[in-house]
């Protein structure tokens, strides 16, 4: 069947002789019920349709009559009653559905014409809030026991990976007014690794030649110009949120965009497979060379990308473990060990990428998801943000203390997942840098105040389809439950930067450096983390009195000024320093 499927799929793009059909009506929301009508120019030819997402053939229903177009969510549910893992559960409810229909022009028994594919919605479109993404495939090709890419079959089918489970299908993309933008023939598989198990999966979209298109050539996504695409995700909520937000990577992507981070676009969109609702999906951009070299314009064979422990995903690993052997033989606590290593990594990339991973407390990394490339020629090593669902679930989460402890430092994780993070952190300069990162992102991306505001965004455009969902996938388990789980998250958004900022104070110790120490006439004190505010600075002898105090503008004019302690006696003081309503002491020696 697949055989005949690419045949057609390359017949229509390689015959010039193809007959044209004309329909009536184009894909769509329409108001009210219709007669669609087909035609084309030879009377000679018979057209047949299929309104179940398989190709037709000479043996399918003949046209001979429009076809009357109706509002089909009254209709039993079909493929929606599959089971499509063990943790499957029926809908609760008739689902939302489309009509589809799939036409095709023959002489006798052979086909002349492409296989023109619609989805007709006969109903308002602002009953959904997101863009709709119509999937037309033959049900065998996601059902059939054997080779169906969807269930668990004969072969755990859903875990088969690789073009001999990928399938033919069409692919229709309605904008947030119901109008169709772009369709095509693509080839979809499975896409994921934990979340093939789940009920609902996320599918991986090509864009090839063969099936008529090279590229998917729209602007999804609005926060970037790309608008031309190799590969695409429909991407499901996967790991706890699967039954919990359903939004939280798209939330972790969020609050990241303006890093030194490259980060998948994605927008949440509803899906229909053969006309049939599937639940609220993201529509994402994929990590590969394709996306490189989109966004760097990185020729797609001088990329190496590679994946956790270095596995090769693009390219090789050779340089990268090169990499490691150069840190394993020599001590980055030498400046001149580490100077050389900020030669082959990129250092702010990876500072962010750290510090994101750990604020949101992503159980599901170091030693997973994570993805890293360069160019094969002085590229410097870069990583990518991806899969965040299983984040943001406990806010006193300590995972800081595995890269910068002591040895063994890799007490609940490989070594190879914390090594790079652990040896640089015995760099002083290092630390100081991701120390200083890290405050300045608890006052600004990682603020409770911004975090609240995205929650709340995405908790508003959500709000109108989660109960479709729910009863669809019975996940999250009610739409109440799901309201709390979501005010949980406002719970991490309060907790989370408090808790960060007493785990840096615990490893890291004081951000304030004060020099000369022992001072005489002026010290100099380096403030490591920025301030939303104003700065104070108190001065206190040995029986805790005030002997000098003085307040700035912010932590930068802080920075700027020398202190003079040419008044003190000599002793012991305690310098205190407040920023960002949070108190720093040190001790300082004055000298005669």
């Amino acid at each position: 069947l697949f055989v005949i499927l690419h045949f057609f799929s390359v017949a229509q793009i390689t015959n010039t002789k193809l007959i044209p059909l004309v329909f009536t009506h184009q894909s769509g929301f329409y108001q009210n019920s219709f007669y669609l009508d087909i035609s084309n120019n030879n009377s000679s030819l018979t057209i047949h349709y299929t309104n179940d997402g398989s190709i037709p053939t000479y043996k399918d229903s003949v046209f001979t009559r429009p076809i009357f177009i109706s509002n089909q969510s009254g209709k039993e549910n079909t493929l929606s009653v599959i089971s499509t893992s063990e943790r499957w559960e029926e809908p609760k409810e008739l689902v939302c559905k489309g009509s589809i229909i799939r036409a095709m022009a023959f002489r006798d028994t052979s086909p002349v014409s492409a296989v023109y594919s619609k989805t007709y919605f006969v109903e308002d479109k602002t009953k959904y809030s997101f863009p709709i993404i119509s999937i037309i495939t033959d049900s065998l090709n996601l059902f059939q026991q054997d080779s169906g890419i969807y269930i668990i079959g004969n072969n755990t089918n859903y875990s088969n990976r690789g073009r001999a489970w990928e399938r033919l299908a069409h692919f229709e993309y309605f904008d947030i007014d119901g109008k169709s933008q772009l369709k095509q023939n693509i080839g979809i598989r499975i896409h994921g690794n934990w979340g093939r198990a789940f009920p609902q999966k996320s599918l991986r979209l090509y864009a090839r030649s063969e099936y008529g298109n090279k590229k998917f050539n729209y602007q999804f996504f609005q926060d970037k110009e790309t608008s031309s695409f190799k590969r695409l995700i429909i991407r499901a909520a996967s790991s706890t949120d699967w039954k919990n937000t359903l939004f939280k990577n798209a939330l972790s992507q969020q609050l990241t965009t303006n890093l030194n981070l490259s980060h998948q676009a994605s927008i949440p969109v509803i899906v229909f497979i053969n006309g049939e609702y599937w639940g609220i999906h993201h529509l994402s951009e994929r990590v590969d060379k394709y996306y490189l070299n989109e966004y760097y314009q990185t020729p797609k064979d001088s990329i190496d990308l590679l994946s956790n422990n270095g596995v090769i995903e693009q390219g090789n690993s050779s340089d990268f473990l090169d990499l490691i052997n150069y840190i394993e033989t020599h001590s980055l606590i030498s400046s001149q060990h580490y100077q050389y290593i900020t030669e082959l990594i990129d250092v702010q990339n990876f500072i962010d990428y750290n510090i994101s991973n750990i604020f949101f407390a992503n159980t599901d990394w170091p030693n997973n998801n994570i993805k890293f490339w360069k160019t094969q020629k002085n590229g410097k090593w870069k990583w990518i943000m991806t899969d965040c669902d299983e984040s943001m679930n406990y806010e006193h989460y300590n995972v800081l203390s595995d890269f910068a402890n002591a040895m063994p430092y890799h007490q609940y994780f490989p070594q190879w997942s914390t090594f790079l993070l652990h040896n640089l952190l015995q760099n002083e300069l290092f630390k100081r840098q991701f120390r200083s990162r890290f405050e300045t992102l608890l006052l600004n991306n990682f603020s409770e105040k911004n975090i609240l505001h995205e929650i709340t965004l995405l908790k508003n455009t959500y709000n109108p389809e989660v109960i479709g969902h729910i009863n669809r996938w019975g996940a999250p388990a009610t739409f109440t439950n799901w309201q709390e789980i979501v005010e949980g998250l406002n719970a991490f958004a309060a907790l989370r930067p408090i808790e960060m900022k007493s785990q840096l104070n615990d490893i890291f110790k004081s951000p304030i450096i004060i020099y000369p120490n022992p001072a005489h006439d002026n010290i100099h004190i380096s403030l490591l983390i920025e301030s939303n505010g104003r700065v104070y600075l108190n001065i206190y002898n040995s029986l805790g009195e005030s002997v000098a105090r003085d307040q700035y503008e912010n932590a930068t004019a802080f920075n700027k000024c020398m202190i003079n302690v040419s008044n003190l006696d000599a002793g012991i003081y305690i310098v205190e320093i407040e920023v960002n309503q949070y108190r720093y002491m040190q001790k300082i020696m004055i000298k005669d």
